[in-house]
């Protein structure tokens, strides 16, 4: 939020850099002995005192004893890619919550994820029971070709599908699903 490099000279790094000083107590007792810190995320303050997390590469430059004079490096604004890892964690977890059963099936038909819900539907112990296989595990042979043009054909139309359908557990019993 700074118009030019003269705003920031002067400010204390501890007060008026760092969102938290102890960050870079501990970031400075962390990598002051190796000289160098590389991919550091930590968050900063904004010229109006709003958070903004950066990513840190730094070096100790050091005087002619050995002793820091002071530390070089760069910075990179990363408070996009940070909202976006949230917004994944919140959609994760609200996914696993769901009551209903959700499953991630990739371009060539295999499953990637799939919830608990979704497990203890298809009568699964765990996500290995089904993660990497063809969706066509879950459906009942003699019905595959009725699924292919009831399901696949209009999804690969339109890119959605909803309806019923008969689906399958692992242990062989057929149920209704939508």
């Amino acid at each position: 939020g700074y118009s030019s490099a003269d705003e920031l000279l002067g400010l204390s790094m501890a007060e008026d850099v760092y969102f938290d000083a102890t960050e870079r107590t501990r970031l400075i007792e962390q990598y002051l002995p190796v000289g160098r810190a590389f991919d550091c995320e930590v968050v900063w303050k904004r010229k109006d005192g709003s958070p903004v997390w950066i990513q840190l590469n730094s070096h100790a430059v050091r005087g002619p004893s050995g002793e820091v004079s002071h530390f070089e490096g760069f910075v990179y604004d990363v408070s996009g890619r940070k909202d976006a890892e949230e917004i994944m964690r919140t959609q994760a977890a609200a996914m696993e919550a769901s009551m209903d059963g959700i499953a991630i099936v990739t371009a060539d038909g295999r499953l990637s994820y799939a919830n608990r819900a979704f497990l203890k539907l298809f009568g699964c112990a765990s996500d290995r029971d089904l993660i990497g296989y063809h969706w066509r595990v879950l459906v009942e042979r003699r019905e595959l070709f009725g699924i292919f043009r009831k399901i696949v054909v209009p999804f690969e139309r339109s890119g959605e599908w909803r309806g019923e359908s008969t689906a399958r557990a692992l242990n062989g019993m057929q149920f209704p699903a939508e």
